[in-house]
């Protein structure tokens, strides 16, 4: 199982793949065929969705909220996905 996180500001999401690829989830084969909201805690707190393929089967977890729902322990072990967005936009900045 691999995983991302985006803590940015208004964002704060996990991603949790089960199939093994953290790129290719929401494009061709591996693309969602249906979405579940199989959780929602106090009203605005996190939400959990679950996607699934053609076939039923989970390909990941989706943790909206994923710093109040997620230990900060576990949120460590993923990858940081906002920081490599804040270099993307670095690296098109004048003179970056």
């Amino acid at each position: 199982m691999n995983g991302t996180w985006d803590a940015s500001e208004g964002v704060d999401a996990a991603y949790l793949y089960f199939n093994g690829e953290c790129d290719g989830l929401g494009h061709g084969e591996h693309a969602p065929e249906r979405q579940v909201f199989a959780h929602t805690a106090r009203r605005g707190a996190w939400q959990l969705v679950v996607d699934l393929d053609a076939d039923g089967r989970v390909l990941g977890l989706e943790v909206l909220g994923a710093s109040q729902a997620l230990t900060p322990a576990f949120l460590q072990r993923l990858q940081r996905i906002d920081e490599r967005i804040d270099e993307d936009v670095d690296d098109d900045a004048p003179g970056g």
